[in-house]
């Protein structure tokens, strides 16, 4: 699995996008999003889904110095857990 997390300090909240491509034997069956400790997204896939893409806007809460962490958790076709943690610090 690839992820790709974007992140941007908005007016209110943080602006996200998350992007899981699932490598050629994989497929996407689920994805969680967990932006500091609250659940932005719980979703079940189609089979054969190798492709997620996801934007929230103003989301959670944003201001200088605080600390942030998106936990990505996929499930693949198989049955087995892949994941992606990113952090940062609100300039």
């Amino acid at each position: 699995m690839t992820f790709t997390v974007t992140h941007a300090r908005a007016f209110v909240g943080t602006d996200l996008t998350v992007h899981v491509v699932a490598s050629d034997k994989d497929s996407i069956a689920s994805v969680a999003i967990v932006l500091d400790g609250m659940t932005l997204e719980e979703l079940e896939l189609g089979s054969g889904t190798d492709d997620y893409t996801r934007s929230f806007a103003g989301v959670g809460r944003g201001e200088p110095g605080m600390d942030h962490v998106l936990v990505v958790t996929v499930l693949d076709g198989s049955g087995v857990t892949h994941g992606s943690t990113t952090r940062w610090s609100d300039q």
